[in-house]
């Protein structure tokens, strides 16, 4: 059998150490691969949907006020990307400026029930400061992750009860150097840490297969940015708004009720740096907050 596991991210370390958010979340969601041609056959048809309607709107827009063309071209010259990114269309920024759903965070449903249907396992690592922490503005996302990487995927592996199968890694990935997962900081994690042969959770597998994909061409890396977004959401304090939350929290419930299983990880850091994540233990979040070594 053949496992596929995509990875992202929703939120950054250098903004937990700059204060501006109190957690961030790494997600694998993994499925097998006889379920991904249907699963991604829903997905573009749905995304197929929503970005009829944006374009709709932009007609009528324009048509309406001229000038608004310039706002349109302003957006197709720094962001055109035709996905799903989450953040994206609940702030109603780029592209998703011209979705009709209020709240936007609506528009997410029929996204939330394609997973219901092909997802198999939810595993997320929830990234915070401890109350040690020491707050900067110099915290480097990209020297840091592959290390949460390298933690983060040790612990999946561990967990998954495989014997004989193929499993392959589609990681989110962008060139552009300032992007946490960028090429540089995967490939480094690989150097680091895929090529360890002594490591007790990779000899797991028979074969493990990296892939990187920039999310606007991989259906399976925009389903767990969703799933990344709706958990640092549901576990963060900073949401308030009522309806927003209220709305993230039903996704949340749905995904528990259909996904066969959901494990949550959480890694206090004191430093944004390689060494606070070499030392920091990683630890299973239970059902209802607590947490087990």
């Amino acid at each position: 059998m053949t496992i596929l596991g995509f990875v992202d991210e929703s939120g950054t370390i250098s903004q937990l150490f700059k204060g501006n958010d109190d957690i961030a979340v790494l997600s694998m969601i993994v499925m097998d691969d006889h379920k991904y041609a249907k699963f991604k056959n829903e997905w573009m048809k749905e995304l197929q949907k929503l970005f009829e309607e944006i374009f709709t709107n932009m007609a009528k827009a324009v048509s309406s006020n001229p000038f608004e063309l310039y706002k349109i071209e302003d957006i197709m010259t720094r962001r055109p990307k035709m996905e799903l990114h989450t953040q994206d269309l609940v702030s109603k920024e780029h592209l998703f400026a011209f979705i009709n759903s209020e709240p936007s965070t609506k528009r997410l449903e029929p996204f939330v029930d394609i997973l219901t249907k092909y997802i198999d396992r939810i595993y997320a690592l929830l990234i915070k400061r401890s109350s040690q922490y020491t707050q900067t503005r110099k915290c480097s996302d990209n020297k840091v992750a592959p290390w949460i990487l390298t933690k983060f995927t040790e612990v999946v592996v561990a967990t998954e009860d495989l014997q004989d199968d193929l499993f392959i890694m589609v990681i989110d990935t962008d060139p552009k150097a300032e992007s946490p997962y960028s090429y540089e900081t995967v490939l480094e994690f690989l150097r680091k840490r895929f090529y360890d042969t002594s490591s007790q959770a990779l000899n797991k597998f028979n074969a493990i297969s990296i892939f990187l994909s920039p999310s606007e061409w991989e259906p399976g890396i925009q389903a767990v940015d969703l799933v990344s977004y709706i958990i640092r959401k549901v576990h963060s304090s900073k949401t308030r708004d009522s309806e927003k939350r209220r709305m993230i929290h039903g996704f949340y419930n749905k995904l528990k009720v259909n996904v066969s299983r959901i494990r949550l990880f959480e890694v206090e850091l004191d430093e944004c740096d390689k060494r606070s994540v070499e030392n920091s233990q990683v630890r299973e979040v239970k059902e209802g907050g607590g947490l087990r070594t």
